[in-house]
């Protein structure tokens, strides 16, 4: 027989000003951070999903919801690999914590559970502490760690598509000034 191990991540949001809100918190994991298109598809309920096998007959989804009771998202049936836990949308008035990056790694004598000293989580440059263990009542070895959202608001993207028409103007203004002074 052929064994096949499978592991998993335990997420813990919180809010800077420790607000219990957590209705309109989505993410996504993905094996690509900028590529929707490689987001993987789950199943379960808000809370406790795990990856879709092809032979499942539940509608799977991608995007990912809290338990509203306490701010958890447990994600299992993953492999070892790299992944990036994206929030696409979050409480309004707090900013979309950056994408974090998960680093899933087999313990080499003892492929149940993780490494944890492998095992990784950082979001954007910030190393998170994560904690290895494993699910009560299971062998499903998880990955734990917090994702903290402060409050903000998010800045306009520039160099976008929208800015010719104001370096068009600017250079407009710039001749006709050159143009009077001569």
């Amino acid at each position: 027989s052929t064994k096949i191990y499978t592991y998993g991540m335990d997420i813990q949001k919180i809010f800077s000003d420790d607000s219990k809100v957590y209705n309109d918190v989505v993410f996504q994991l993905r094996t690509s951070a900028a590529d929707e298109k490689t987001a993987i598809t789950f199943v379960g309920t808000a809370g406790d999903y795990k990856v879709k096998d092809s032979d499942d007959a539940q509608q799977g989804t991608t995007d990912l919801k809290l338990d509203t009771g306490n701010g958890t998202l447990e994600l299992t049936g993953l492999d070892e690999g790299t992944y990036y836990l994206v929030e696409t949308n979050t409480e309004d008035g707090f900013n979309t914590a950056d994408v974090i990056t998960v680093v899933l790694t087999a313990d080499g004598e003892n492929k149940e559970v993780l490494d944890g000293g492998l095992s990784s989580a950082t979001m954007g440059i910030q190393k998170l502490s994560v904690i290895v263990g494993t699910e009560t009542g299971s062998n499903i070895s998880l990955a734990g760690f917090k994702v903290l959202n402060q409050k903000g608001f998010d800045l306009p993207e520039t160099g976008g598509a929208g800015t010719w028409m104001f370096t068009i103007g600017g250079i407009v203004l710039i001749a006709a000034a050159g143009g009077l002074f001569l």
